[in-house]
């Protein structure tokens, strides 16, 4: 059954990106866009009762990954995630839908959580968001949100405030800080510490340097930190190369680093402006694994859903 499966997927890859333009998919996707963006319209029509036109778009992302791992076994994964745009009332609402990977800031596609598509859809956590108030203050830039937490028959509500702050930005450099708190109202809490500096070498070559704090209820906290060369080939390829490393702490102590990697990927938009595939190999350390070297090479397939195609 796994063969047949993966046949399939190679089947399907190939004829995209050596056959004709158009495909049987493009009529699904292109319906499936649409039956989105109508359904978006006629909700922004239903709660402002105006005459004025506006294009609305709102669009989906659906990806499916598959990994494997010197000494671990094959691993797979699937993400979905809706941006909402209701334009008649986006002043003030902006609704977001995703599952946790989109959600969390630190998904680490070097440890897929799931071996199992069906599971995954099942035991995922699913979040919907509404941004209900922006604002300035001296330069911060500040978001208020309230969402809700699904996951089977369980909801949790969740308030959500997101702020940020650009300390240095010019042609070639841009450095910025940001923070993003929520508190559920089962006691659980999250709050993201990220500073991010990007500098521009050309039009096409960029360094991006990535560090995030994470700390939750448990009293853990995760740092992670990324060095990576964004090179764009065209507008629909790129490549990346780096390297990063996970520390996690216990109470703000003595800290442990989880892992070291050494990372590269390719990301191509094959099939119009909306099908892409992004491959990525990793050398890797984890202190679960006395810190040998672990490779890894990981596959990622999407579909972008919207009506600019």
């Amino acid at each position: 059954m796994e063969i047949k499966k993966y046949t399939l997927i190679l089947s399907l890859f190939i004829n995209l990106l050596f056959g004709d333009d158009d495909f049987f998919i493009d009529e699904y996707r292109n319906k499936f866009s649409s039956i989105l963006v109508n359904t978006m319209s006629r909700i922004d029509n239903f709660f402002v009762d105006s005459n004025e036109t506006s294009h609305n778009n709102t669009h989906a992302e659906l990806s499916t990954s598959i990994a494997k791992e010197s000494r671990l076994d094959l691993e797979e994964d699937i993400r979905f995630r809706v941006r909402v745009n209701l334009p008649k009332i986006q002043k003030h609402l902006k609704l977001y839908i995703e599952d946790e990977d989109s959600d969390n800031i630190l998904y680490n596609e070097t440890q897929l959580e799931k071996d199992k598509l069906q599971d995954n859809l099942q035991n995922k956590r699913y979040y919907v968001r509404l941004e209900f108030l922006k604002f300035d203050i001296k330069g911060f830039t500040n978001n208020l949100s309230g969402g809700i937490r699904i996951r089977s028959n369980t909801l949790v509500p969740y308030a959500n405030y997101h702020s940020n702050y650009k300390i240095y930005e010019d042609k070639k450099f841009k450095s910025d800080i940001s923070n993003n708190f929520r508190l559920y109202t089962d006691g659980g809490l999250e709050d993201y510490l990220s500073l991010n500096t990007i500098y521009s070498f050309n039009d096409a070559l960029k360094g991006v340097w990535q560090n995030t704090l994470r700390y939750n209820e448990t009293h853990t906290e995760t740092f992670y930190s990324d060095y990576s060369f964004l090179y764009k080939i065209d507008e629909k390829k790129q490549i990346t190369m780096g390297f990063g490393m996970t520390d996690l702490v216990k109470n703000f102590g003595r800290s442990k680093i989880d892992n070291f990697n050494l990372h590269s990927s390719f990301f191509h938009t094959f099939h119009k402006n909306w099908m892409y595939y992004e491959l990525s190999t990793y050398v890797l350390k984890r202190e679960s694994n006395d810190y040998k070297n672990s490779y890894r090479v990981f596959l990622n397939f999407g579909i972008y859903f919207n009506t600019d195609s």
